[in-house]
């Protein structure tokens, strides 16, 4: 009876479901450590032995089960039985349609990933490789220690102890330039204040980042002095009087020129309405990564009250330097432990997500290749045992070995390259709505999804080939003696 095929395929799903779901279950246990190391997510293993997974699970397996087994049981049951016995419904046009396109969803997931992997590698590359407007390499940098300069009994104590630390840190000559500030590059926290231009329009107004420094930050992060002048303890008035901008300030506010902006008078609000003159202009930089526009900043004169000690250092012979910077601070902060980073470091991992998205990508891409692999794989030993008789003639005629090949090989590579047409425009659209987010990103080239079809198309090539000269190098004779 129809039913009692039906009830035994779908019996036969079940078993064979039920066997993938315990080994893809332990396989998941196995592997969760690495998956949460890689995503930086925290899953624990105890979630497997909850109800609500088992109850999850169940509910899979049953429309698995369902899904694998009633569309062959219920097509093979509609056949006649002559038919089925002689082995015609294994060549149906639909039958040979839907494992086709089963082949074909697969490859497009899998260019898609490996499309989408070359895409997040280039703009995490793309990010990290900018020029930043400065060098933050060979960077060490130091919290202030404790609570200074409260720890102190007075200001000068302070103010003394900070220039023995940088006094005795400028005395190697492994050492560049030394500078205390309120922030540092890739740190998230800031202070903004909105900026009016005295005198000038309503419109010559911005928000800008505030942030202090001492005579030095230019120096240490090699910034570039477009016009004016730095800070200078030869004018004594810079702490109360003197401001710093950057170079897209200057645009903000009204000014046409770098040189036009210099001894202008700027209105702090949060300050009170603070006035402070220009004293000069530098570079724009990047303050955070480059997931954030560049905005600009507007730099404060205060040598001792930074919370951050920046050391440019050569690292010729880094155990060394690093030993004299540690006793140079045991010698000013007696009793503070010796804490330090370097600033590329830093900086860097403000690209943490990104390369955590790209790790999955890879990952996600090795195991969509290895399934549409498996499914080529068994398409083409289908095919082949298929054509068998076929072949064998070929071969008794004269066919060689790679005629044989090229014969099987090209259908399936046609399948590839319809995924390819498929999957790109699709690939494109989703991958550029991802780089929207990026106020500085690249552009998709065709190429990245040329190179991803070819990639797949020498793995299909492979995948294919094995069957295809197995199927080439056998004995016509076998094949063809019950002919």
């Amino acid at each position: 009876f129809k039913y009692q095929l039906i009830i035994q395929f779908i019996t036969e799903a079940a078993m064979v479901n039920l066997i993938a779901l315990v080994i893809g279950a332990g396989l998941v246990y196995l592997a969760l450590p690495y998956f949460n190391s890689v995503s930086g997510l925290e899953l624990n293993s105890t979630y497997l032995f909850q109800p609500w997974y088992f109850g999850l699970l169940t509910v899979l397996w049953i429309i698995g089960s369902l899904l694998s087994g009633f569309y062959p049981s219920w097509v093979l049951s509609s056949y006649k039985a002559v038919v089925v016995l002689k082995g015609q419904l294994k060549g149906s046009a639909r039958g040979i349609l839907l494992r086709k396109g089963l082949v074909v969803a697969q490859f497009m997931a899998s260019i898609a990933l490996i499309a989408g992997t070359m895409i997040v590698y280039r703009q995490l590359h793309y990010m990290m490789s900018q020029d930043l407007g400065m060098n933050i390499n060979q960077v060490l940098v130091m919290d202030r220690p404790g609570n200074a300069p409260n720890d102190f009994k007075n200001r000068q104590a302070f103010k003394a102890v900070i220039d023995l630390f940088r006094d005795e840190l400028k005395k190697s000559p492994a050492i560049e330039a030394v500078t205390m500030s309120g922030t540092i590059p890739g740190k998230q926290r800031e202070f903004k204040a909105t900026i009016k231009r005295e005198g000038g329009n309503s419109s010559d107004s911005m928000i800008a980042r505030l942030n202090s420094m001492d005579y030095d930050f230019f120096k240490v992060f090699k910034m570039k002095l477009i016009a004016g002048r730095n800070f200078s303890r030869d004018y004594p008035k810079d702490p109360d009087t003197s401001v710093i901008i950057t170079s897209s300030a200057v645009r903000l506010l009204g000014f046409k020129t770098p040189e036009e902006a210099i001894g202008k008078t700027l209105v702090i609000t949060e300050f009170d309405g603070a006035k402070l003159i220009v004293a000069g202009v530098v570079n724009d930089y990047h303050q955070v990564s480059l997931r954030k526009t560049l905005e600009p900043t507007v730099f404060l004169c205060d040598a001792y009250d930074g919370e951050y000690y920046s050391v440019r250092l050569h690292t010729n012979n880094l155990p060394q330097t690093l030993a004299y910077v540690q006793k140079s601070w045991a010698t000013a902060f007696p009793g503070n432990p010796f804490d330090y980073f370097f600033l590329d470091e830093y900086f860097n991992r403000q690209y943490a997500n990104e390369r955590k998205f790209e790790q999955l990508f890879i990952l996600f891409a090795a195991l969509a290749i290895i399934i549409s692999c498996l499914g080529l794989f068994g398409l083409s030993a289908f095919t082949a045992s298929q054509r068998i008789r076929e072949i064998g003639i070929r071969k008794v005629l004269g066919a060689s070995v790679t005629d044989i090949t090229t014969m099987l090989s090209g259908d399936f590579l046609k399948l590839v390259l319809l995924s390819i047409i498929l999957v790109s425009p699709l690939t494109w659209y989703i991958m550029n709505s991802w780089l929207r987010d990026f106020p500085y990103r690249i552009h998709i080239n065709w190429w990245i999804f040329g190179l991803a079809g070819l990639l797949s198309l020498f793995i299909a090539l492979i995948t294919v080939s094995f069957q295809a000269i197995k199927a080439a190098i056998s004995n016509p004779v076998t094949s063809l003696r019950s002919e």
